[in-house]
């Protein structure tokens, strides 16, 4: 102290008084004001201090007070700077004193919340803004930190004008030495996207499980087995409860047996089911094929195998497939298969019969001709005049001594010749109406050959593919119904064209067109036209058929009947019987040929088509 009394300050002071400071000093002391210089940085021994300057003039000197502020200016920058990210933060930070009253709010709180920078804070409390205000749970529930504050953790509300935003809040209840109450601070986080995306998992998570419950639903009430394998594994991932109830073995059992799915394939079926089970895998196709299994009570079960395959870089990855149990459709098929035999047969019989039937009923036709014929010459025969020839020759045998002087002199005898001449005028008419009914009767006659050697013809050889002309066949089966037309009064209209020969069982052609010529018929008969037309055509269809066509101008078909007239025991006659068209379709099928209808409707007629192959069949 005693080496600084009297010497200039300046002087003393060199390292702590910059220039600036210096000049401040001066000018003060000049002024005689007081005056605060803060933040006087001062280096030191490597190290950076600040200080407070207060020079106070007085007559005939000054006093100057210097305090060392380095550790406030370390505070004051940390504020500064912590001030600076609280106001970048898009987090809510608000300061409040012991009584709630808010000190503070950053720049993200004052926008939400909608309050304007040169705004009073101080008269609002943070209750204002979060209407659930936590404090007094928050303090009773809040966990002592190091620093001996409270701290509580959980979810809030802020409100604002508009809107409500769901939070993340912590609150630091920040106490003195004695435990009192001092500050509050609190930082909260909108969590509405949070929120959203919890809400929007939630009801995705809902729905997943919903949606999972309607597959699984949806999956077990399929008729059918389905199940999920990885390719060329023999152990199955995904079993539907269905395969309990179809094979009586439980889904865990499938799971966790390897090779369990080829134990239960029938012995007679096992390899030949393996190698096209692997066949198929190797060239990553889907497929589908049948074979039997053994049900756990060892019934024999078909099975309809549907296996879709996925595919990665081209190789099978995933068999998903459906076991579909076909037993009761295996046995409806070998039911039908005989059925159908029994079917062919009776047909063939029905045929034979409608065939024998078509030729007595035209027979019968030319018979009532024949008849006819017979009766009129009887009639002329009994109404002869052959007798008044023998009366004559009576006459002239009893003049024969004088016959020339009778017919000349006596009055009977001259009459004679007139008579005569008379009588054999009539006998040469009797004798020419004869001649025409005998040629009749003759042509009748041979027409009852030919129908009776026809069908006899047919009913020699069936069941044998021949190949034949198109035209004859038709030609045969409307000479058969050919005096029917004539008396009916129906108009037959052919239209062929030139055509290969067919390959065919002319038996079974024969039966399916006598049928059409017969529905034809009557459909002419019961539809009152008075201008019946039958229509027959011939000519290609395609490259190795022949179509033949009956259409007529009668009832027709209404289109609900359509497509019923080819099924088994469907008519709309009163005494058919139902099988006719139909054991007609399933003989074209066999010849690999086809039938089928086309109608306008009732009242517009109806055309037949029956197409035949002009090859063997394959």
């Amino acid at each position: 102290q005693e080496e600084v009394l009297g010497e200039d300050i300046f002087e003393v002071l060199p390292g702590i008084i910059s220039v600036g400071y210096k000049a401040a000093v001066e000018q003060a002391l000049k002024d005689g004001r007081c005056t605060v210089l803060e933040n006087l940085r001062v280096m030191r021994g490597g190290s950076e201090f600040f200080y407070r300057v207060r020079v106070s003039p007085f007559e005939g000197g000054a006093s100057i007070y210097l305090k060392d502020v380095s550790a406030r200016r370390k505070v004051d920058l940390s504020h500064a700077r912590l001030t600076e990210i609280l106001e970048a933060t898009t987090d809510f930070v608000a300061y409040a004193n012991a009584e709630g009253r808010v000190t503070y709010l950053n720049e993200s709180f004052r926008k939400t919340a909608g309050i304007a920078d040169g705004d009073d804070i101080s008269k609002f409390r943070l209750r204002d803004f979060h209407p659930k205000w936590p404090e007094n749970g928050a303090l009773a529930e809040a966990k002592i930190s190091q620093s001996g504050d409270q701290v509580w953790t959980g979810e809030g509300i802020l409100l604002t004008r508009k809107n409500e935003w769901p939070l993340s809040h912590v609150i630091l209840f920040h106490k003195d030495s004695t435990g009192a109450l001092t500050q509050i601070s609190s930082i909260a986080r909108d969590i509405t996207s949070a929120k959203r995306a919890e809400k929007r998992g939630w009801q995705f998570a809902q729905e997943l499980r919903t949606s999972q419950e309607k597959f699984e639903t949806l999956v077990n009430s399929v008729d059918g087995i389905v199940w999920e394998a990885t390719a060329g594994s023999k152990v199955y991932s995904f079993v539907s409860q269905r395969a309990v109830k179809i094979l009586g073995y439980p889904c865990q059992q499938w799971l966790d047996v390897p090779d369990f799915w080829a134990s239960m394939v029938h012995p007679d079926d096992r390899v030949a089911v393996s190698e096209h089970r692997q066949r198929e895998e190797a060239r990553a196709n889907n497929y589908i094929f049948e074979y039997r299994m053994i049900a756990a009570d060892g019934r024999t079960v078909w099975i309809r195998d549907y296996i879709n395959v996925t595919r990665e870089a081209d190789k099978p990855t995933l068999l998903r497939g459906i076991l579909i149990d076909i037993s009761e459709q295996k046995k409806a098929d070998a039911e039908l298969e005989r059925l159908n035999r029994e079917l062919v047969e009776t047909s063939r019989m029905a045929g034979m019969a409608e065939v024998a039937t078509g030729v007595l009923h035209n027979v019968g036709n030319v018979l009532n001709s024949v008849n006819v014929s017979t009766t009129m010459l009887r009639e002329n025969l009994r109404r002869s005049e052959i007798t008044s020839l023998n009366k004559v020759a009576e006459l002239f045998q009893k003049h024969d001594q004088d016959l020339a002087q009778y017919l000349t002199t006596d009055p009977k005898g001259k009459m004679v010749p007139g008579f005569v001449v008379q009588l054999a005028k009539q006998l040469t008419r009797d004798h020419t109406e004869l001649q025409t009914e005998c040629e009749q009767l003759a042509t009748n006659i041979e027409h009852i050959k030919e129908i009776v050697s026809m069908q006899q013809s047919y009913a020699r050889v069936t069941g044998c593919m021949e190949t034949v002309s198109a035209s004859n066949l038709v030609e045969n089966s409307f000479q058969i119904n050919a005096e029917s037309f004539s008396r009916h009064g129906i108009e037959v209209i052919r239209e062929f064209s030139t055509v290969p020969s067919v390959v065919v069982d002319k038996h079974k052609v024969l039966q399916i067109l006598i049928n059409l010529v017969n529905n034809a018929k009557q459909s002419l008969d019961d539809s009152g036209q008075v201008d019946k037309k039958l229509w027959v055509g011939i000519s290609r269809s395609g490259g190795d058929r022949v179509r033949i066509t009956i259409k007529d101008n009668g009832l027709g078909i209404p289109p609900e009947n359509l497509t019923k007239i080819f099924n088994h025991g469907f008519t709309t006659k009163k005494n058919g019987h139902g099988f006719g068209l139909h054991s007609g379709a399933n003989a074209a099928k066999e010849m690999g040929g086809m039938l089928s209808a086309q109608s306008e409707g009732p009242g517009k007629g109806a055309t037949f088509t029956l197409e035949l192959p002009t090859t063997h069949p394959k």
